[in-house]
């Protein structure tokens, strides 16, 4: 459609413009289906393999049942969104090959007309329709995908190949949240988790084919020779879970796979000097984070003398903080590899505030407001965690513990396997917990960490704890229905800065990811999700 073109509905159209996309790209709608062909793609299929060693392979073969790294990495095999986010997070093409705004809050995706499903049957936009509308449906989801659709009002395919979704509001992050959704074939919209994880509803569009489950162990697909965007570099893949990091480096090391996730920073420098060896990291984009309990009068794990939960006060919530040596955890525990944590989101994404600073260090302080706050003998505080869920976790835990100490609080740790702590830690079982969030943009961050916890709106998913700042919700709902991207920043600023200023959620450090190879594997583009995919390494050769 021409520029300026009316609509029957006398709705002026125009080609989406830089200044109304998140990444300002202008040449984006341009790229098209030469821009993914283009990249891990190679010329020709061949009949090699890839075995993958993975610190969990993934909880479901169901796309939308648990938004979890390790389920959005290798299920992005098998399965595409409308548009990617690829391993640099910038934005691209998918199943959609353009699109347009329409009006600020109509949206106008045009869909690729030469993909097909697994089983031949063709895409079309009712599979996104539907796709969508299965989301907030799926039972006994640990950790539903609805934040990534809160904005939109309605779906509707126009024709076989051309879908408006219409917004509650100014979207700006929708082209974002839309590249996390994958898309099922319409008539699986009612099949059950169990039908994804046997396969016989692991149908996509995807480059590799669903193969075999076998949950906690294996994850395994093949090629798909079929694939509209061409070749792939391996016809074989084969995700084996090792949970533990030393295990996983010596698989590595003795053949038994090809490439691993997560190198556990013992053993970063011992493979770096191996000539058989090839490792590949990511910028940071993780953020390592402690939430404490705020809200409730008493607390399981948080005992002050009277018996009251001594978190309730900000002043012991900034001790904790003022505590913490980030700098020492980014450069000794995580062996430089790490950055000191003052903000939720790692400088350099998209809405991160570059105006704030690293965190103090002050131990002194820390004991004065202890004084202050009436708790000078201390008090009783248990740190819960996971140990290999993410790189180096155990260790920094550990060290944190040990800063409280010094500061006359009587801390402890327990570490717990990552299912069952994610469990109980929702369930509010706990008083002081660690966890990390991945994004490539800091409104992400924000909006899981630091909003009130919403679940309908995708808001506060990872609010444990039900810290709540109306200043912040406003700000943040503000700035997720502002376009232009400088004035969407200082509002995302805006509510960083409050919720610090209230210490439930302390930032500790930002972490990349790093992967390593075997010479059979010439190169992995590193995600910075931290996301696992076999279309990201290209075989030697």
């Amino acid at each position: 459609m021409k520029r300026g073109h009316r609509l029957d509905h006398g709705v002026t159209a125009w080609q989406t413009s830089a200044s109304l996309l998140p990444l300002g790209r202008r040449d984006m709608l341009a790229l098209g289906c030469a821009l993914v062909a283009g990249r891990g793609v190679l010329a020709s299929v061949n009949a090699r393999s890839v075995r993958f060693g993975m610190t969990v392979v993934p909880t479901s073969c169901d796309p939308h049942f648990h938004n979890l790294t390790a389920n959005n990495g290798p299920l992005s095999q098998i399965f595409e969104p409308i548009v990617l986010e690829n391993e640099v997070g910038d934005l691209e093409p998918r199943l959609a090959q353009s699109w347009r705004l329409l009006t600020p809050t109509t949206w106008e995706f045009e869909l690729r007309r030469d993909v097909r499903f697994h089983d031949g049957t063709p895409f079309t936009a009712r599979d996104v329709v539907e796709s969508y509308a299965r989301v907030p449906t799926v039972p006994n989801s640990p950790g539903l995908l609805t934040i990534y659709l809160s904005a939109i009002d309605s779906v509707v395919a126009v024709d076989d190949h051309r879908l408006r979704i219409e917004t509650r509001g100014p979207a700006p992050f929708l082209l974002r949240q839309l590249a996390q959704v994958l898309i099922i074939k319409a008539a699986a919209k009612t099949s059950g988790t169990g039908d994804f994880n046997s396969g016989a509803a692991a149908i996509g569009t995807g480059p590799y084919r669903f193969s075999r489950y076998a949950p906690g162990e294996v994850f395994e697909c093949v090629a798909n020779d079929g694939w509209w965007g061409g070749a792939v570099p391996w016809h074989r893949v084969s995700m084996r879970q090792i949970s533990a990091g030393s295990a996983r480096t010596t698989a590595l090391l003795a053949g038994d796979v090809d490439i691993i996730e997560q190198i556990p920073f013992a053993n970063l420098s011992m493979l770096t000097r191996d000539p058989e060896v090839r490792i590949f990291p990511s910028r940071p984009s993780t953020t390592y984070y402690l939430a404490l309990d705020t809200v409730r009068d008493e607390s399981p794990f948080a005992r002050a003398a009277n018996g009251g939960n001594p978190l309730r006060d900000v002043r012991v919530r900034r001790a904790l903080s003022l505590a913490i040596d980030r700098r020492a955890l980014a450069e000794r525990v995580l062996d430089g590899k790490g950055i000191a944590a003052g903000q939720f989101a790692a400088p350099g994404l998209e809405g991160s505030d570059p105006s704030i600073g690293e965190p103090e260090f002050d131990p002194g302080r820390a004991r004065a407001l202890l004084v202050e706050a009436g708790v000078a003998e201390g008090f009783s505080l248990t740190l819960h965690g996971t140990q290999g869920w993410l790189p180096q976790d155990h260790a920094v835990l550990q060290a944190i513990v040990q800063f409280w100490r010094r500061i006359g609080i009587q801390a402890e740790l327990e570490t717990l396997p990552v299912s069952t702590y994610l469990a109980r830690a929702t369930r509010r079982e706990f008083s002081a917990i660690f966890g990390g969030t991945n994004g490539s943009y800091a409104a992400h961050h924000l909006r899981q960490m630091i909003m009130t916890r919403n679940i309908e709106r995708g808001e506060g998913t990872v609010n444990r704890f039900l810290y709540s700042n109306p200043r912040v919700d406003a700000a943040m709902r503000e700035a997720f229905t502002t376009m232009e991207a400088d004035a969407r920043n200082r509002l995302l600023g805006e509510a960083a800065r409050l919720a610090l200023a209230d210490y439930a959620m302390l930032p500790i450090v930002f972490v990349g990811s790093q992967w390593a190879s075997r010479k059979s594997v010439a190169t992995y583009r590193a995600h910075i999700g931290a996301r696992t995919i076999a279309t990201l390494a290209e075989p030697a050769g």
